[in-house]
């Protein structure tokens, strides 16, 4: 496997190279005609890693680190230096006046960071830049979900930008994210083995800032057996041979990918050939393996990988000498946090395993004064602390800290969303501080950056996780210990209350016309043009859209107890089941020009059939228990509480009612071009007028109550939990709402042409807008569910005739 591939697999490791030096207590002249810039290099302070799961990712644990070696250079001028250890720079003998200074960086993994600064140097000063945080690619984050598993379970799930060799693995909650891209606008696609793939285009990366990409949910793919064939596999410890898990298994030459579970095992689907997987786990060697791959068939695969000795310590080495500059044999090295200790050989070297941390390295030998010297170590780093120099007891040279500015007192540390806030006291002769945190209380800690001032803010925080912050603070001779240790837990801002009646509106396909809401609160939408039924979730984001008959005329719409759902054809005399996730479980024969659907307590589905004059009855299986005669052009359909089902004649202006055995029980009277029908609580049967534009109210026996006025063209009709009725008026894009008895007690601006209605748990309407090809969302503006006489959720009509 190449080394680029390689970087897309293994997390890149930087050191936190964040020193403290041993400074001379003597100046260097100055030109009269020149003067000096200096500063400090420091990394993004905002980290790309949001999960430990992801590729080529820069950790959160080193945003706002130091950065070493980085070149600085005079645009304008041959002259440039290097940062130190520490991310300090110094160059003196620039020209007096302005200049654009250049800063570089690239990483081992080839990941380049820049900056570019404009600093005005006069002659014999120094002109200090500060702290330049370098800028580098952008980042993506968002969340990726299964329709057929519950949160928690979306670990393993692949996302990456084609041809961009950008990929990242989901955590368990489903969150990603994605480093190291270059600026520029690109799809990102979601994958996983079982599942139909998601695209999301159009997403633009910019320099230094993390792109939200909206989330999306994967469902069920049910044509995979016969696309791909199997690997199924399992990633050990070649040592013990047992299962090794968050084991990152990748395919060689693709973007997909996947994680070991808890045994270590693995799932990955693939095209027919040979392929070579690819195995790399923190701590362990890279492993791999070649299987040959039939559609169809399942492939099993065993990967070695190989423990690594040492992988998360480092070392810090240096010397001690005097201070006539001869080495200094026997000093004790010892750590704090103490991790380990050392002495010096008679060449004044010394050698410290740590594992990886910040430490302060105390340097003590009888005669002398002790000395103190701050470093931090990453995993698998060599780092060295240069000559620290002994001087003899009861001297007065400035060595270490015992010149540095006192330690910082007073820290405070306030929460916020994603940060943290730090104000402490200042410390007398302090130039500058230095913020250190970490999640374990009493440390290491890692440096996330310097001020000048004795307040700072820490961003890019996990909200939920608490963390500790000490400051430290430096002067011309050197840095401070630690300040007090002070802790705080960002947490996320409680979500804005938004007032009960807001309008949403989600685009779904072209003409919708009936709407069903499941009992996972997943809404259905017929498209009557377009062949297809939108499905999506309880806050708008599209779960599937799928193609249901041919020719057109997609209307009514009902879902079963098992959450089924049933759909009439028009044009082809049909009705369509799928199962919950949109796949087509049968397509069943009935009369001309089906619309209505209404599902009784037996599961048996009846429909409506506007040109041959008849109602249809076929049971949960979908074959034909009988065929019945009722009025002209039937449409609306319901079903009483005790199981009579009721049928509105379009071109009769009638109500028909028969009972469950399909004979019938009466005929009713009702307004102009009736077309929609509903039951209440109390038994009483609503239906819509749309040639007259009011609402008929009849008894459970067929007495006309009431008939109240509504605006233009009123179609569909719901009831909501409270009794209250919900009529969409086609000609006026409103919905009316009233009362049980028929007051009006509110109109809402909904979209073009309203005519499907339904009413989730929350209270929410939702109307399926037919000529602006949406749907609007009412939220909280009543009392849900939809009542329906016995169980449910089912939507008793539709259809554009």
């Amino acid at each position: 496997m190449g080394s680029k591939a390689l970087r897309q697999i293994i997390p890149v490791i930087m050191g936190l190279l964040i020193a403290g030096g041993i400074y001379s207590c003597g100046q260097k002249g100055t030109s009269t005609s020149t003067g000096t810039i200096s500063g400090t290099v420091n990394m993004p302070a905002t980290g790309m890693g949001l999960t430990s799961y992801n590729f080529n990712l820069l950790p959160l644990s080193q945003a706002g680190s130091a950065v070493s070696g980085a070149t600085v250079r005079v645009a304008d001028s041959e002259q440039e230096t290097e940062s130190g250890d520490n991310g300090d720079f110094r160059m003196n003998g620039v020209s007096q006046g302005k200049h654009e200074v250049d800063i570089e960086k690239t990483d081992a993994s080839g990941r380049k960071f820049m900056a570019r600064e404009y600093v005005d140097v006069t002659s014999g000063q120094t002109a200090d830049m500060g702290t330049v945080e370098l800028q580098g690619t952008g980042a993506i984050d968002g969340g990726v979900s299964l329709s057929d598993k519950g949160a928690g379970n979306y670990l393993g799930i692949t996302v990456y930008i084609p041809d961009a060799e950008n990929v990242a693995l989901t955590d368990d909650g489903g969150a990603y994210a994605i480093s190291g891209i270059e600026p520029g606008t690109y799809t990102v696609v979601m994958s996983m083995t079982g599942y139909i793939s998601q695209t999301v285009a159009g997403v633009n990366v910019t320099s230094g800032s993390i792109t939200k990409v909206p989330d999306v949910m994967l469902v069920p793919d049910a044509n995979y057996s016969t696309t791909y064939g199997i690997v199924s596999g399992k990633v050990v410890d070649s040592a013990n041979q047992q299962g090794v898990s968050g084991v990152i298994v990748a395919v060689q030459g693709t973007s997909l990918a996947t994680l070991t579970d808890q045994d270590g095992g693995f799932s990955l689907g693939l095209t027919g050939g040979k392929w070579t997987i690819i195995a790399s786990g923190d701590q362990y060697s890279v492993g791999g393996v070649t299987v040959n791959v039939t559609v169809g068939n399942t492939v099993s695969a065993t990967i070695q990988v190989s423990k690594l000795s040492g992988y998360n310590t480092g070392i810090i080495s240096g010397t001690v000498e005097d201070e006539n500059g001869a080495p200094v044999a026997s000093a004790v090295i010892q750590s704090d946090p103490s991790n380990g200790s050392a002495f010096s050989d008679n060449n004044g070297l010394f050698s410290l395993t740590l594992p990886a941390g910040c430490y302060t390295l105390k340097v003590d030998k009888s005669g002398y004064t002790e000395s103190d010297v701050l470093k931090c170590i990453d995993a698998g780093q060599s780092l060295t602390t240069g000559v620290i120099v002994l001087m003899p007891a009861g001297s007065s040279s400035c060595i270490g800290y015992s010149c540095a500015a006192p330690v910082p007192s007073g820290l405070i540390v306030t929460a916020g969303n994603g940060q943290v806030s730090l104000t402490w006291s200042a410390s007398t002769g302090a130039t500058s501080y230095n913020i250190y945190k970490s999640t374990t209380s009493g440390g290491p800690y890692t440096k996330v950056g310097s001020t000048t001032n004795t307040s700072y803010t820490v961003t890019g925080l996990t909200n939920g996780t608490t963390y500790y912050f000490v400051v430290t603070a430096v002067n011309s001779n050197g840095e401070s210990g630690y300040s007090n240790q002070a802790s705080a837990t960002p947490l996320s801002p409680p979500p804005p209350v938004i007032p009960a009646g807001t309008e949403f509106t989600y685009t779904v396909g072209s003409h919708p016309d009936g709407i069903a809401i499941d009992n996972s609160g997943n809404v259905w939408v017929t498209d009557w043009s377009d062949l297809t039924v939108t499905k999506f979730n309880s806050i708008g984001i599209t779960i599937g859209t799928y193609v249901v008959g041919s020719g057109g005329g997609n209307g009514g719409i009902a879902i079963d107890s098992a959450g089924n759902v049933w759909i009439a054809n028009i044009w082809n005399n049909e009705i369509i089941e799928l199962n919950s996730f949109g796949t087509i479980i049968g397509t069943y024969a009935v009369g001309t020009d089906p619309n209505g659907i209404a599902i009784d307590s037996a599961g048996n589905v009846w429909v409506t059939n506007w040109l041959s004059n008849n109602v249809t009855e076929l049971n949960s299986s979908g074959i034909t228990i009988g065929t019945y005669a009722v009025g002209t052009n039937p449409f609306g359909i319901t079903i009483d509480a005790s199981g009579n089902v009721w049928v509105v004649n379009n071109g009769s202006n009638n109500v028909t009612e028969l009972n469950s055995s399909g004979t019938t029980i009466g005929t009713y009277a009702v307004g102009t071009v009736p077309r929609e029908i509903a039951i209440d609580v109390s038994g009483n049967v609503w239906v819509t007028n749309s040639g007259s534009n009011n609402v008929t109210k009849l008894s459970p026996t067929g007495a006309t109550l009431g008939t109240y006025s509504v605006s233009s063209g009123p179609r569909s009709i719901a009831i909501d939990a409270s009794g209250n009725v919900w009529v969409t008026n086609w000609g006026a894009t409103t919905v009316t709402k009233l009362s049980p008895t028929g007051a009006t007690l509110g109109t809402y601006l909904v979209g073009s042409g309203p005519n499907g209605i339904a009413i989730d748990a929350s209270g929410n309407v939702w109307v399926a807008n037919s000529s602006s090809n949406n749907v609007t969302k009412l939220l909280g503006i009543t009392t849900g569910p939809q009542y329906f006489p016995y169980g449910g959720p089912q939507f008793p009509g539709g259809g554009n005739l």
